[in-house]
């Protein structure tokens, strides 16, 4: 909240397009989240309540649905002590092109079947919860 009031109000006017995204559920919160610098994770509908009285929403869903239960897993070994955290973000990626090229394709059939799905009025959880809107 203090973000969009501080940072983002002050130079969005109204009427102009807004994309929100933001990192899914709480209880997934570990390591990984603070190698990529997120504070916290947040359910759809305390996205929804916070971007409210800025942003008038036109969709919103979730991002990343294929990755949830591996995150879910990973999250649990974690916290059993069975993995070791994580301490790098994404920029530190070096898988090589072939297995690049693999993750985003995954990754965009990911986001095409999500977006598909909320158009088909079924809500399904991902990793990354994202609201559509207007700028009030």
């Amino acid at each position: 909240v203090a973000f969009i009031a501080e940072s983002l109000r002050p130079i969005i006017a109204p009427g102009t397009p807004v994309l929100v995204a933001v990192p899914a559920y709480q209880w997934l919160f570990g390591s990984h989240d603070v190698a990529l610098g997120h504070h916290r994770r947040y359910g759809r509908r305390q996205l929804l309540r916070q971007v409210d009285p800025w942003l008038e929403v036109v969709e919103h869903g979730s991002l990343f649905w294929s990755l949830l239960l591996p995150r879910a897993a990973g999250v649990v070994a974690e916290r059993a002590g069975m993995s070791t955290a994580t301490t790098h973000g994404i920029g530190d990626w070096s898988h090589g092109r072939m297995v690049t090229t693999l993750m985003n394709g995954v990754l965009a059939a990911d986001a095409r079947a999500g977006r598909a799905l909320v158009r088909a009025g079924v809500r399904v959880p991902g990793l990354s919860h994202w609201a559509f809107g207007v700028a009030r």
